[in-house]
This record gives structure tokens, C-alpha cells and sequence, in this order.
């Protein structure tokens, strides 16, 4: 039923919402909400000289995101390295872990 006939024409986007299929969540929405939230950060690259240092092939429109500060207090930090690397199904970096005892020690 969401197939077209016809192929897309270049330059034109379609509307998201109208062809999204039966329960699959507006990925989107989603991340819109959390930002709004403050559980994630949204920062267009272009406006953040550091993070196109970092990613000299991104375009100054792409978006990054980064843990937000309700998500570094009701989640932290630990919890949020060990569930990437559980869902990556890679072991845990030392040195990321180091780096937030470090981060901690440094506060108090």
C-alpha cells in the first residue's frame, strides 16, 4: 500500500508522517521530544567550531547530538557507557570510564 508507481522526483521530500508504516515509532518526533526534554543536546555542526574540527567531512547543516543535562542527573554517565557498549555488544572502555571517575573527582 506505500509503495508509489512512480519513482520520487529529485528535490522533492515527501511528507514523513504520511507514509509511515504501522508501528514504527517517528524516529524524529522522538528525537525532537528528547531534546526538548534536555535529555539530549542538539547542536548544528556549522555553529560549533570544535565539532567541525572533529568531523572535517560533515556538512555545517548536519546535527549532533550529546547527552543532555537531565540525562548526565537522572541517568549518569556510567550507566549511559555501559549501556552503549551493551548495545554495540562491545566491551567497556577503561579509559572512558576513567575519564567520568575523573570528571567526578574533579567535583568534589
Amino acid at each position: 500500500d506505500n509503495i508509489h508507481n512512480e519513482p520520487p522526483m529529485a528535490g522533492v521530500r515527501r511528507n514523513k508522517r504520511q507514509h509511515a508504516v504501522d508501528g514504527v515509532p517517528d524516529v524524529d518526533a522522538l528525537i525532537q521530544k528528547f531534546v526538548h526534554m534536555d535529555y539530549l543536546l542538539e547542536v548544528v555542526a556549522g555553529k560549533n567550531e570544535q565539532l567541525m574540527a572533529m568531523n572535517q567531512h560533515a556538512d555545517p547543516e548536519n546535527m549532533f547530538y550529546a547527552m543532555g543535562p537531565r540525562a548526565a542527573l537522572e541517568i549518569g554517565r556510567v550507566q549511559i557507557i555501559h549501556f552503549c557498549a551493551e548495545t554495540l555488544e562491545q566491551p567497556v572502555d577503561p579509559t572512558m570510564l576513567a575519564e567520568v571517575e575523573g570528571d567526578n573527582d574533579d567535583e568534589e
